[in-house]
């Protein structure tokens, strides 16, 4: 298993203490919100893939009084390499007055619009309180599962057997088990990635090489970032007392290091994609 972090609209953009704090404590993949702020969402995404995390996207079905949730959580998704985009299904206020199996054919609307404007595979989000007081058995729509359930000590065991009707232990994927991240100063959630759903065979050269293009463009984007930060470090140590400046310079020298430091990171994630690719 590989434990994940999801971030919403309301997490701010991680530092690299924060990635660093993340690293330590073992994630290994972010999933990112992205239906109410993309500017934020790219951001974080951006970061997050410099730091060498993998990445997965969830966009909302519907929100009283919001419009375009799912097209902006694609755009966030453009120039990343997303491995999921997922649909988030657990607001109660929009189910109101809805039978089962209109709420079903408004989740089967919204994939085919996914699968009409994205190559990224999809799966549906949902909390087990929801999909039970709101969806009954409905058919799981062939879709993989991120499932909200939230106990003090995670037990696969446990979640097996307390799944949604409709749905099937194969289905699940990704349990979200709590909602705070411990150890953090983040408001996220902590999830648990239960199965590896990884399809490389279904993804044809271009798509790959888009892919790579765009872990390229991040690195050299990071590169620029160490550049800038190398050459302001002189011009922000004169700035300083002389009691501060090699204080000053220190924490500038820091920020560069940690910056190549991802650099690197990124740069080995691109080769070793390229080498499967070639191989």
């Amino acid at each position: 298993m590989r434990k994940a972090f999801d971030f919403s609209n309301w997490t701010r953009v991680p530092t690299i203490d924060d990635i660093a704090t993340l690293r330590a404590l073992g994630y290994t993949t972010a999933i990112i919100g992205a239906s109410f702020d993309v500017a934020l969402a790219r951001e974080q995404i951006s970061i997050l893939v410099a730091a060498g995390f993998r990445i997965e996207v969830y966009g909302w079905l519907r929100h009283p009084g919001r419009a375009g949730l799912l097209d902006n959580a694609i755009s966030a998704c453009a120039g990343f390499p997303v491995e999921r985009l997922w649909l988030d299904v657990e607001d109660a206020d929009d189910a109101l007055g809805q039978s089962p199996e209109q709420l079903a054919f408004d989740v089967r609307a919204a994939l085919d619009y996914l699968h009409a404007r994205a190559t990224i595979p999809t799966g549906i989000y949902t909390g087990s309180w929801f999909w039970d007081s709101y969806m009954g058995t409905t058919d799981t729509f062939g879709e993989v599962l991120w499932l909200a359930n939230y106990v003090s000590t995670p037990s696969v065991n446990f979640i097996y057997s307390h799944l949604p009707g409709g749905w099937k232990p194969d289905d699940l994927v990704i349990w979200q088990w709590n909602n705070h991240l411990a150890g953090t100063a983040f408001n996220a959630d902590d999830n648990l990635i239960l199965k590896e759903t990884d399809m490389p065979d279904t993804y044809t050269r271009a798509e790959v090489d888009a892919k790579i293009g765009a872990l390229l463009g991040l690195e050299i984007d990071l590169g620029q970032q160490i550049k800038n930060v190398g050459g302001s470090l002189w011009n922000h140590v004169a700035n300083h007392n002389q009691t501060n400046v090699d204080a000053s310079r220190a924490d500038l020298q820091k920020m560069i290091d940690d910056l190549a430091a991802a650099q690197k990171a990124l740069h080995d994630r691109i080769a070793a994609a390229g080498a499967i690719l070639d191989g």
